[in-house]
């Protein structure tokens, strides 16, 4: 079967690298590697273990290395059995469905129960929908928190009300004790937390067609009630601000008694983003006028223009924190100049990172500062910016010692085709990596080879893997 897809592949005019011609041996080999190291090596940063590079190349595999990662996940070793099931949810493959939920149901499988429920939502197979719902009646609180995690990703309406009955669930479990789980919105929590309090993030995957099922939950009152108006306000649902408001602040609403637990307050923090209502802008400027780094309000004034989110938040941005969330200014020429201010009171530690992200997607309006960084200084940002937004500069690079990879983003301006030729033609004249990340933004298909063939430089390797995730569509 194997070598059946080697020569398909062959046959289809794709190169196999040296390190595929005899796939069955590497898919072994890197079998073997889901052994070693932490499986969450990835999520804390520094650079990735053996296990996480060889999770990866068997998803970038994909049919070929299924047989092989499903028995796997039945081995014996933990790690190696659980790095299989990590594999199995990112493969998108439905074929995995039957052996995650074997894996479930094994109260002793070697393999995390958590990271099952993962994958099997990262699938969105309707298939297990059946006993996912069953798994919400499970005696133990965490086994119920997975299980609704994986139904909200696979998002299935007909789930709404089993689901919407979770927010009387009073069961709680150590945060600290579980795994990561990429599709629960919050799990950054720490410590004890309450099942009710946590899943109400989850409606979020359904919008407002499960607002009318919330509305019944709202009517109870109380902590489910509660919980009811934050996972209204996490569907953008305004009707339930006065409820969701002072939870964010760490307080209950007038005439309900007791205290809100820590993670209640969180989720309620978390919803008000959702909220787009110009009323609040005022709330999150106080916020941040009181406190800088608050987190929260960043957000929230995030939804908005510049103009419109006020001082405080254009103050904020201008100073370079949390580029990521400002990225929706980058599409409007407006903003331009406020980029250029923020670029010059930066200090000098902080510019290169904030002119990066700049001239990740130019504005027009930044033209000419960007011609000022290049004929100064050399600034290879600079190039990837103009490659975008002046053509007439692009055939200067091919023959210029500035000429590397980044022009490739002309292909903005009609000029991708034979940039791209060139630089396949001279790559190993380029820094290799880099290169490799820049080419892989396009998606292109027809890039495929150039990236198996970098599979057999050693110092190439992972990047090229990372390139073939992301033009197969395979998201770690």
């Amino acid at each position: 079967m194997l070598a059946l897809a080697v020569a398909l592949a062959m046959s289809q005019g794709h190169f196999v690298p040296k390190l595929w011609s005899d796939l069955p041996a590497r898919i072994k080999f890197l079998i073997e590697e889901l052994k070693e190291g932490e499986i969450l090596t990835d999520a804390v940063g520094g650079p990735p273990q053996e296990c996480v590079k060889a999770r990866m190349e068997l998803a970038v595999i994909g049919k070929p290395a299924l047989g092989p990662v499903l028995s796997a996940a039945k081995l014996l070793n933990r790690n190696q059995a659980t790095n299989a099931v990590i594999v199995l949810g990112k493969m998108r493959d439905s074929a995995a469905v039957p052996t995650l939920l074997s894996i479930i149901q094994e109260e002793n499988s070697p393999a995390s129960h958590s990271w099952a429920y993962d994958s099997i939502g990262q699938l969105k197979d309707r298939s297990a929908v059946p006993l996912l719902l069953k798994e919400l009646q499970n005696s133990d609180p965490r086994t119920r928190l997975d299980a609704a995690t994986a139904l909200f990703s696979i998002n299935e309406a007909s789930t709404i009300p089993a689901l919407c009955a979770l927010l009387r669930d009073e069961g709680s479990y150590d945060v600290e004790s579980i795994p990561l789980l990429s599709t629960d919105p919050t799990t950054d929590l720490k410590g004890n937390t309450v099942i009710g309090d946590e899943v109400v993030g989850g409606f979020s995957h359904f919008g407002e067609t499960a607002a009318p099922e919330l509305r019944k939950y709202l009517k109870e009152g109380g902590l489910v009630g509660l919980r009811a108006a934050i996972a209204l306000a996490y569907i953008g649902d305004p009707s339930c601000e006065d409820k969701v408001l002072p939870l964010a602040d760490g307080k209950l609403p007038t005439g309900e008694k007791g205290g809100p637990s820590d993670s209640l307050a969180y989720s309620a923090k978390s919803a008000i983003r959702h909220l787009k209502d110009p009323a609040l802008i005022e709330r999150a400027r106080a916020l941040l006028r009181k406190d800088p780094e608050e987190f929260e309000a960043i957000e929230y004034l995030s939804n908005f223009s510049l103009k419109d989110a006020g001082p405080e938040f254009a103050n904020y941005y201008r100073a370079g924190h949390y580029f990521g969330i400002f990225r929706q200014y980058l599409t409007d020429p407006a903003y331009g100049p406020i980029l250029e201010e923020g670029y010059h009171a930066l200090s000098s530690d902080k510019q290169d990172g904030f002119f990066r992200f700049m001239a990740e997607n130019p504005l027009p309006t930044n033209l000419q500062f960007y011609k000022g960084k290049w004929e100064s200084e050399g600034s290879y940002q600079a190039a990837q910016a103009l490659g975008v937004l002046d053509p007439a500069y692009l055939m200067k690079f091919i023959d210029s010692p500035l000429n590397k990879y980044h022009t490739i983003e002309g292909e903005a301006s009609g000029t991708y085709e034979p940039l791209r030729r060139y630089m396949l033609e001279h790559y190993r004249d380029y820094e290799g990596r880099d290169f490799i990340r820049y080419l892989a933004k396009y998606h292109n298909r027809a890039d495929e080879d150039i990236f198996l063939k970098c599979l057999d430089d050693p110092k190439l390797r992972w990047e090229a893997i990372q390139a073939l995730a992301e033009i197969r569509g395979v998201r770690w």
